[in-house]
């Protein structure tokens, strides 16, 4: 974790500092390395591809997890047979097994590391569903399509504009009814937390529903985990539907 005396005093503030040409622009490579996305990239590329891997040594918070999410889920929307799910921000496939593919006909996976796709595809297999190789900023997924998006632990990673813009997306490929649910830390704070390990922003409660309302999306339910220790960062769903 980084210093938080010497952190910026504003996302604004964050974004100058950090962010390159290439970090700003979605249509380019991400270099292992080298700015915002490639530290993040070098980071998970020595990470296991294990449960306690992509869960940061929290193995055990697997369970409680998914039957939070279970409840979440289901108490929103009940899948019909030929209900499509994406899973974004995928890993290893925890989630995708875990929550979406009992509940979903099909299952898309979005994912920017290749060894823990090809993890995925392996704990996954027999699967119906793509499996996508991106990064958030790159993705463009399809018109219309979704009764669910599914993203979680992973929206740290992208700037501002990158993830507005990603959420705009996100609601464009969504059915009627459909909708965009996410999991995410917050920092429990006014501010942010910048973590200088993985290269992420824990944001303020107020910091996402800034981010909803550019994307012009409207909050239809959020609450917070309680089931998860005191010891680590407040965890709350977010269920997002178009304005």
């Amino acid at each position: 974790m980084g210093d938080p005396a010497a952190e910026p005093a504003s996302l604004q503030e964050l974004w100058a500092s950090q962010l390159t040409p290439d970090d700003r622009n979605p249509y380019a490579a991400v270099v292992p390395g080298r700015g915002w996305y490639g530290k993040q990239a070098a980071y998970w590329k020595d990470i296991e591809a294990s449960v306690d891997g992509v869960l940061g040594g929290y193995g055990f918070l697997d369970e409680p997890d998914i039957v939070a999410s279970r409840a979440f889920l289901t108490s929103l929307q009940t899948p019909t047979p030929d209900s499509v799910a994406c899973d974004c921000g995928a890993g290893i496939g925890r989630v995708c097994k875990g929550l979406l593919k009992p509940l979903y006909r099909t299952v898309d996976l979005v994912e920017p590391d290749a060894h823990f796709l090809a993890v995925a595809r392996s704990e996954l297999s027999p699967h119906r569903g793509t499996f996508f190789l991106s990064t958030l900023q790159h993705w463009a997924p399809p018109a219309n399509y979704y009764d669910c998006i599914w993203v979680q632990w992973v929206l740290n990673y992208l700037h501002d504009e990158h993830l507005e813009a990603f959420l705009r997306r996100c609601s464009t490929a969504l059915k009627p009814h459909g909708f965009i649910v996410l999991k995410e830390n917050v920092s429990g704070t006014d501010s942010f937390i910048l973590d200088t390990d993985d290269t992420s922003v824990t944001r303020s409660l107020a910091q996402f529903h800034a981010s909803f309302e550019a994307a012009g999306l409207a909050v239809v339910r959020e609450e917070q985990q309680t089931t998860f220790p005191d010891s680590i960062l407040p965890v709350w769903f977010f269920a997002l539907q178009p304005r």
